[in-house]
């Protein structure tokens, strides 16, 4: 019993000794790394300290490190007395991944840095397998220009190394190593058409293309050429379709009207499009021989039109309304009479054409017939009116369908025109409550149209616009708040000026002959909150209600010392002033239409001013003496006042297109028993123009203050600065004046459209303000500022922007002055 119990003891000890065999590691070290950080490799292998780990264990973790590619041999060995498991490692050749243009940047390099290739850029890899990994990685790059409309033949990619290839293939290879890929785009610099129709027709067709080519490029005037970058004349895959896509729509080859082609006017463009490609060639840029360049031959063989000439005794026009038959006669230019060949029929169409086209109306589409027995032309012209009219949602609908419907200006029945749609998209974008608004027309017939406006809701919409910058102190002018957050249109505002002086503004000292007089100003804080909604009860009225808090305040300080007798007298006084306003209001408004309404506004303003005056005078060898006065300047009294508002714009911030006008009267200060009451009278207007890429903004803008009550004084609260008119500001802002008028002219640029749109902006302003004692309303003294920014539109967030002005009124206060820079949110005009 005894040598059985030994036995199973025995057994049951050598079981014990067989399940903890293995490796128990204390301390892990890494030998033999050059490039790879410690770190990388223990994460790869990953074995942990005082973890047992078996011998196949251990071998699939060093094989790991094999299968990652960056090493040529693993060898690992254990001192088991001290616990230290070592891996010696021997690492590939780091390769380094460059990425360089001949020519201009199409995609950033940090995009291109970014792209998963099999080989890692700064990473040691198997040179035996670079002959295979490097094409790979090229058909990635190529892959990645492919999807930003990039590709052969206006953009070749090539590789080389350093070390020169060669040493690709040779053995024992092993030395660090580069990899450049060079990318070369090319320009577009002219396309030819080849076609059996006359040069005039020729050089009509490449004019409705629309393609930019370098050629052109290089005729335009050299002052204004960096509007359009050279970039822009790299042809997309995109540009080159739109560009056949316009030229085959032309009544030259699709004489059935433009807005459908035929199945064999498509097979035609398709097959130009193939050729088109691969018969593109280079050609030498005489003016910039560096700049490489491709141009194309669209090779076109007319619908029907180069055969057969037809004498012409009577033309007519039918089925216009939009546009006068004797406008259309003559842009057809044919005489009764004459022999007219086929070519010149396509041509009277594309004129008829482009006169609809001037007037908003590209959805028109015209046929003719011609009766050779009597040799009468007819120009059939249908213009398509609205067969219905509606709205569909992309994604769940928050803003309440009477919020839409209102703005939606297009009709059952109406004409269907460009400006039509552009008022109502306008319509509806201004109001900020919407991602994006689509109006996607759908053909029924020639003179019928479906219009549906595809609408995405803002999850959250944010008004965020003013203006700020540093001038001796922070300042800030600006509107903060939500708008339809629960999409009944309601909108929350934060409207702030602030003014945090600080240095010479915080603290002004003069100093004479025999005084000095120091100021010191408080910071100036106005807030004003605001909630207003529209279309209250579904009806045509707005309203909005709010109230409005001001604190300011400063102290001057004058010290004269003056000699009396023979006795010298100093006098010191000091007057604090501090200054508080209260204020609400309630504002309803009546919408004449979308874009038109009729305000009114009734209120009531308080204010304290408490000065106090404190005046010290000690004569010499004399006890100083002190006299303290204060003084209350209050104001209050209701205010009334109208407005009317016409707004076209459409959009708040990006604006392209459209005017706004607001002319307004306030009367303030009434019923007061101060008698301070005053009129407050202005006119603002905005226009913009498109003028392709760049737009052209101008804003108008005048404010004036008239005294109604005996003394003649405005309290100087109301009074008013150059703020709203000046971006870059000088010290000539404060509360001042009677009177401001000014101007802004603005030309914006889009420099990216992309995820964050970025726009540059040229901008000048002048404004001219009046004092009290002047009766010209415009007044005398004038104020100019002129710089650049950049305008940034961040999703969630909304337009800001940061710039360099130049004022004039600053520079005549300093010795040397540069400008300045400064903030801003929203459109800047």
């Amino acid at each position: 019993m005894f040598k059985k119990f030994i036995f199973i003891l025995f057994l049951f000890l050598l079981f014990i000794t067989v399940l903890s065999f293995g490796i128990i590691p204390k301390k892990i070290i890494i030998e033999g790394n050059n490039s790879l950080k410690t770190n990388e490799i223990k994460d790869i292998l990953n074995i942990k300290v005082n973890v047992e780990y078996s011998e196949e264990q251990i071998n699939l973790a060093v094989s790991s490190l094999m299968e990652s590619g960056y090493f040529d041999s693993v060898i690992y060995s254990f001192d088991e007395e001290n616990g230290i498991l070592t891996f010696v490692v021997k690492e590939y050749p780091v390769i380094e991944i460059k990425y360089n243009y001949d020519g201009p940047e199409l995609l950033s390099k940090n995009e291109l840095k970014k792209l998963v290739l099999p080989i890692e850029n700064d990473k040691p890899f198997d040179p035996a397998q670079l002959i295979y990994a490097i094409p790979e990685s090229l058909e990635i790059i190529k892959e990645k220009f492919s999807e930003g409309g990039y590709y052969e033949p206006f953009l070749e990619i090539s590789w080389d190394t350093n070390p020169s290839r060669a040493i690709l293939l040779e053995d024992g290879f092993n030395e660090d190593y580069e990899i450049i890929f060079t990318i070369t785009p090319f320009y577009l610099y002219d396309v030819v058409i080849n076609t059996e129709l006359t040069r005039p027709a020729i050089e009509k067709i490449k004019e409705s293309s629309g393609i930019k080519t370098l050629k052109k490029y290089f005729e335009t005037p050299a002052i204004i050429r960096w509007i359009n970058p050279k970039k822009e004349y790299v042809p997309t895959v995109e540009d080159l379709q739109l560009m056949l896509q316009n030229i085959y729509s032309t009544y030259y080859f699709n004489p059935d009207g433009k807005a459908f082609m035929s199945d064999s006017v498509y097979q035609k463009l398709f097959n130009t499009y193939t050729q088109m490609l691969n018969n593109a060639f280079k050609v030498t840029v005489v003016e910039d021989e560096k700049l490489k360049a491709k141009s194309i031959t669209v090779s076109l063989l007319p619908y029907k039109y180069l055969t057969g000439s037809s004498m012409i005794s009577g033309l007519f026009v039918e089925g216009n309304t939009l546009v006068p038959s004797s406008k259309i006669l003559k842009e057809i230019d044919i005489d009764e009479g004459t022999e007219v060949f086929s070519e010149k029929i396509a041509e009277s169409l594309e004129n008829i054409y482009s006169l609809y086209q001037e007037a908003d109306d590209p959805f028109v589409s015209i046929r003719y017939e011609l009766d050779e027995k009597f040799g009468f032309l007819t120009y059939n012209i249908h213009e398509p009116k609205v067969n219905e009219v509606g709205y569909s949602f992309v994604g769940d609908q928050k803003t309440q369908d009477y919020l839409i419907q209102d703005k939606i200006t297009v009709k059952n029945g109406d004409l269907l025109t460009l400006k039509a749609l552009q008022n109502s998209y306008g319509n509806l974008n201004t109001t900020s409550y919407f991602k994006s608004i689509i109006p996607i027309p759908e053909y029924v017939s020639d003179d019928s149209w479906n219009i549906d406006f595809q609408i995405e809701d803002k999850t959250l919409a944010n008004k965020f616009m003013g203006a700020g910058g540093w001038n001796d102190g922070l300042y800030l002018n600006a509107d903060i708040g939500l708008v339809n957050p629960w999409g009944y249109g309601q909108t929350f505002t934060i409207s702030t000026y602030l003014n945090f002086p600080v240095g010479e503004a915080k603290t002004k000292i003069d100093k004479t002959d025999d005084s000095t007089k120091t100021t010191i100003n408080d910071p100036l804080i106005d807030l004003t909150f605001d909630y207003s909604i529209p279309k209250i009860f579904k009806s045509n009225f707005d309203l909005s209600t709010g109230f409005n808090l001001r604190f300011d305040g400063d102290e001057i300080t004058t010290e004269t010392s003056t000699e009396i007798g023979s006795k010298l007298t100093y006098t010191k006084v000091t007057d604090k002033s501090k200054q508080k306003e209260y204020g609400v209001y309630f504002s309803p408004d009546y919408n004449l239409s979308p874009n038109q309404k009729v305000g009114f506004d009734i209120g009531y303003d308080y204010i304290i001013k408490n000065s106090s005056i404190s005046t010290t005078t000690q004569i010499e060898n004399e006890e100083p003496t002190t006299e303290s006065t204060t003084i209350a300047d209050n104001f209050s009294g209701f205010k009334i006042g109208a407005n009317y508002t016409l707004n076209t714009l459409d959009d708040l911030t990006r604006t392209t297109s459209g005017m706004y006008l607001n002319p307004s009267i306030d009367a303030k200060g009434l019923f007061s028993k101060f008698d301070n009451a005053f009129l407050d009278m202005g006119v603002t207007y905005k226009t913009f123009v498109s003028l392709g890429d760049p737009v052209f903004g101008l804003k108008l803008q005048t404010e004036q203050l008239f005294p109604i009550n005996k003394s003649g004084d405005i309290f100087d609260s109301f009074l008013l600065s150059t703020s709203g008119i000046i971006k870059v500001n000088p010290d000539v802002q404060k509360n001042s004046y009677y009177g401001v008028t000014g101007g802004t002219l603005q030309l914006r640029y889009p420099i990216n459209e992309e995820i964050i749109p970025i726009d540059l902006l040229i901008f000048g302003d002048m404004a001219f303000y009046r004092n009290k004692e002047s009766k010209d309303l415009i007044g005398k003294d004038m104020t100019w500022d002129a710089g650049i920014a950049a305008n940034f539109s961040v999703p969630f967030v909304g337009m800001f922007g940061i710039g360099y002005g130049y004022n004039s009124y600053n520079a005549t206060l300093k010795d040397s002055y540069f400008g300045e820079f400064f903030f801003m949110f929203g459109p800047g005009i």
